[in-house]
């Protein structure tokens, strides 16, 4: 890698099992405590500001430290997103690389936020 992931940072994690990669974004990072709580994600007590959610909600999750090469990643449609809330913080070693640009749908065509 050229970096390990950043807060804010789309990444791709490829998932042990499954057949498709997940996209989602990097929220904690190793060594800092996550929490959600009503909507609002929490690192190190707080608040987090999120311009690229698309919908709060969702599940809460309580306080719990990332711990080391590892990343915690959500969703940015919380309520349909499954995420670290499910399975945890995710081995650094697991994010197969990172999304810039948005292709689909045409109207939405850019680089990520």
């Amino acid at each position: 890698f050229i970096h390990s992931p950043r807060r804010g940072d789309v990444v791709i994690i490829d998932m042990p099992g499954e057949k498709e990669s997940l996209v989602k974004r990097a929220v904690a990072l190793p060594g800092e405590t996550v929490a959600v709580q009503d909507g609002q994600v929490f690192i190190n007590g707080q608040p987090l500001e999120e311009p690229w959610v698309t919908h709060q909600g969702g599940m809460d999750y309580p306080p719990t430290r990332v711990p080391p090469h590892h990343v915690f990643v959500l969703g940015d449609n919380r309520k349909e997103s499954r995420d670290s809330r499910f399975f945890g913080a995710v081995p650094v070693g697991q994010v197969g690389g990172w999304v810039r640009f948005t292709v689909w749908p045409l109207d939405r065509i850019g680089r990520i936020r």
